[in-house]
């Protein structure tokens, strides 16, 4: 039997992380810093688990930890999957996507020299390297089939984020290649303040790319991954996403992808949304948490998909989990209700609640708000804090800081974007923010005000 490598995904949260197994080097899966695969779950030892390639399958062991694993619905301590095959880490569902001839592993005629996991992004093209009229500067981010840089308008010197489709076009499947320009022209069309916007695209036999505006945030799925979120401070970005959708949908367009990982909260603790889809469905590897029943069964699609995915958004960011754990797990329990949030935040507003857990999350559309204003109705707004949004803006201000001009993407869905988590984007000059269009709005009317009690004066007592 020729010698193989495993591929395996880690996915809890929206989360989604993808490694390596070789035959002769177990690795150790856990929430310490040692161990060969870091999990970033709560249900999770220290050092939980072992993976070890054996024929083809992969072998896992309890390393004695505290919550065990769980395959296939019960608790086992030892036991062997095959490709497509998957097991629970806590909330984490680890999952064998396939395996591969040693061989045929680019670069490796063996064995690695060391374990190749998530942490380690797939280096493509150096500082200086020249993508038509850019300069790039530096990786900011990697997926499963792309590389996000952030580089440089040669001539006007202008910051963007290069989404480049990795290997190239001759190296790669032409449908691929479609689906790639496909989103990038879908997300083109709808201009917005909230929206990522996507500038230009590069299609030629050298290299296939997208290019898209700069914005210096972090994804919410960076945030979730450190703590659950206040809903004083979810709410104004779920505020701003609604916003962004009724543009979205009233052109006739479903965003089809709206997950943490896609959604970014700037340093003011606004929220933005990145990487609407052509066609609004989960890919093959894909993690299907935060797609709508009818997405995932191939039925009629909606608007009404985009407030599902939503409301697990919402959950996520609330609860610091995923209401439908079984849905990860490739299993779609139609019976099964979200736990209410009051009973982790007593303090959450009893609209809040009912919006997210049963009407967003509701698995048949009809139940959902027809539309995204709406569920913006809904929101809690009146029962804001006069500060809201504070706590995110610390943390989106230490993020960035800790990590200049970091961009983390999904691995799995390529968003420009989570390697699954933080995107730095900059808005080329003479694009106005929602902010900014306010404060300007704001002026003007102060100006009017000042000049109209003057004209009062005038009139009053005349000189």
């Amino acid at each position: 039997m020729a010698m193989v490598f495993g591929k395996l995904t880690a996915s809890a949260g929206g989360r989604t992380i993808r490694f390596e197994l070789w035959p002769e080097q177990p690795l150790t899966l856990g929430r310490s810093r040692t161990c060969s695969v870091r999990l970033r779950d709560a249900m999770a030892s220290r050092e939980h688990c072992q993976l070890r390639l054996v024929n083809g399958r992969v072998l896992v062991t309890d390393l004695q930890s505290t919550h065990g694993l769980r395959y296939r619905g019960e608790r086992c301590d030892r036991f062997e999957i095959d490709v497509g095959d998957g097991f629970h880490v806590g909330e984490t569902f680890v999952r064998l996507e396939g395996c591969e001839p040693v061989a045929d592993a680019a670069g490796h005629g063996g064995a690695p020299s060391q374990t190749l996991t998530a942490k380690a992004p797939i280096s493509r093209l150096e500082r200086g390297a020249r993508l038509g009229e850019f300069a790039v500067e530096q990786l900011i981010g990697s997926s499963d089939r792309c590389d996000v840089y952030q580089a440089v308008h040669a001539s006007r010197g202008h910051t963007v984020a290069l989404k480049v489709l990795r290997g190239g076009v001759g190296a790669l499947a032409d449908a691929e290649r479609r689906a790639f320009l496909a989103d990038a022209s879908a997300g083109a069309v709808v201009r917005d303040p909230g929206l990522v916007a996507v500038q230009d695209r590069h299609d030629a036999d050298d290299a296939c790319f997208v290019v898209l505006e700069f914005v210096r945030g972090v994804t919410l799925a960076a945030l979730v991954a450190r703590q659950r979120l206040s809903w004083r401070d979810v709410v104004p970005v779920l505020a701003d996403v609604l916003q962004t959708l009724q543009t979205l949908h009233g052109r006739g367009r479903v965003h089809g992808g709206i997950k943490p990982s896609n959604v970014f909260v700037l340093p003011d603790g606004r929220g933005m949304l990145a990487d609407p889809r052509a066609v609004p469905r989960p890919r093959a590897a894909e993690d299907p948490t935060f797609f709508a029943p009818e997405q995932r069964n191939a039925s009629p699609v909606d608007a009404r998909a985009d407030l599902y995915s939503l409301g697990c958004l919402a959950y996520v960011a609330l609860a610091g989990r995923v209401p439908y754990a079984a849905v990860a797990a490739g299993v779609d329990a139609a019976d099964a209700h979200p736990d209410p949030l009051r009973a982790q935040d007593p303090s959450l507003p009893a609209e809040l609640d009912d919006l997210v857990c049963r009407l967003l999350l509701a698995r048949d559309p009809t139940a959902r708000p027809a539309t995204a204003a709406a569920a913006y109705a809904a929101l809690p707004l009146t029962a804001l804090a006069a500060e809201p949004g504070a706590t995110l803006r610390k943390a989106a201000i230490a993020e960035t800081a800790d990590r200049p001009n970091a961009l983390v993407t999904d691995p799995v869905t390529d968003a420009a974007t989570e390697a699954s988590t933080d995107m730095v984007l900059v808005r080329p000059p003479g694009v106005a923010t929602r902010g900014t269009v306010r404060r300007y709005r704001l002026f003007v009317f102060a100006i009017a005000v000042v000049i109209a009690l003057l004209l009062v004066a005038k009139l009053v007592w005349p000189s």
